[in-house]
């Protein structure tokens, strides 16, 4: 699904307070400006249960995205969409409370509904990743990850687009 409208996610985290649900969402899915990205992300930091609440937005979102599989296939099965090779720089970012830290990627090819990867570090299979590239943000679901040479190669199936 691609989404052009941005929501406005109100102000940032009060340091007394908690991460709203909706502010928690828009972080997930990449529409928080960078400011307001620094205040969730320095929130999360110090904050058990606004950690638990970011880890049950994502599960949420997975198994929300779960439901929109194509033809009734089931994730674990391989992409069928023809691959279009590219060479582009992104950032990945898992969204594991323990680890918000982005780091640099290269997208080798692109389905509709997958990315694959070539990352300096390898991505946990079956975390849920943030991938920047530009003004476009994808989330999805790492389904591989291997040893490419010095790197890892890493597919990536995309439950959602946020331009």
């Amino acid at each position: 699904m691609v989404r052009n409208a941005r929501r406005e996610s109100g102000p940032s985290v009060d340091p007394g307070r908690h991460a709203s649900d909706q502010q928690l969402e828009d972080y997930v899915h990449g529409r928080l400006d960078e400011g307001e990205t620094h205040a969730v992300e320095s929130h999360l930091a110090g904050c058990a249960q606004c950690l638990s609440r970011l880890a049950e937005t994502v599960k949420f979102f997975l198994k929300l995205s779960t439901l929109k599989l194509e033809d009734g296939r089931a994730a674990r099965e391989k992409r069928r969409e023809p691959r279009f090779s590219t060479e582009g720089s992104a950032t990945v970012k898992l969204l594991d409370p323990l680890n918000l830290e982005g780091s640099p990627v290269e997208i080798i090819n692109v389905s509709r509904s997958g990315l694959k990867l070539r990352s300096h570090r390898r991505l946990t299979v079956g975390s849920i990743v943030q991938v920047r590239l530009k003004d476009t943000f994808i989330l999805g679901e790492v389904r591989y990850c291997k040893p490419c040479s010095e790197d890892f190669c890493a597919g990536v199936q995309i439950y959602d687009v946020v331009q």
